[in-house]
């Protein structure tokens, strides 16, 4: 084996434990959704306690909520806080934050790894192969989904209630609060 055999090896590798590195510690973004609210205020803290009252009034199983404070740009940048759901694999981060003369609202869900077959699963090449033989069982499949699609509801039925408290006239229209969830979230179960 050559010296360039072993720097090529060695450069691979490093990026190979980078790649599961990134994978576990960060996910990956599966799915987002964003709208905006022209011409009007929020406070994100409300906004966040609605969206987590309604979240136990649902009654979800197994639900973890945190608030945590991202980045707005690099590493000198100001934070902006966020609303974290967690549920089995699945995190929502929600943010409400101010966009021009109005705010904006959004989530961003992404699966959590837990060992590394999730995070082989999730890599090029060999993760395409992977997911063929994984075995989920469509109520896990179905519960997961449920889980997006209350989170998702939550969200737009927390800005309608707090559009409502503010005397505010504009609701979320049914174009609005429409999400369809990535086709890459159907169950990956064959018959």
């Amino acid at each position: 084996m050559t010296l360039f055999n072993i720097i090529i090896y060695g450069i691979l590798a490093i990026f190979a434990i980078f790649t599961i590195i990134s994978f576990i510690r960060f996910g990956s973004s599966l799915d987002s959704w964003q709208t905006l609210y022209p011409d009007s205020t929020y406070e994100p803290e409300v906004f966040y306690n609605t969206v987590i009252e309604m979240l136990f009034h649902q009654k979800i199983p197994g639900f973890k909520t945190a608030k945590r404070n991202f980045k707005q740009g690099g590493i000198l940048s100001r934070h902006q806080l966020y609303l974290e759901i967690t549920r089995g694999n699945y995190r929502f981060h929600i943010c409400a934050a101010p966009w021009g003369d109005g705010y904006f609202f959004s989530w961003w869900m992404k699966s959590r790894f837990r060992t590394i077959g999730d995070v082989l699963r999730n890599m090029p090449i060999i993760g395409k192969h992977l997911r063929k033989i994984k075995y989920e069982t469509y109520y896990k499949a179905d519960t997961d989904t449920m889980f997006r699609t209350s989170v998702h509801q939550c969200v737009t039925d927390a800005i309608d209630h707090i559009s409502s408290v503010k005397g505010e006239i504009r609701k979320l229209t049914d174009f609005d609060k429409k999400h369809q969830f990535n086709r890459y979230l159907a169950p990956t179960r064959k018959n």
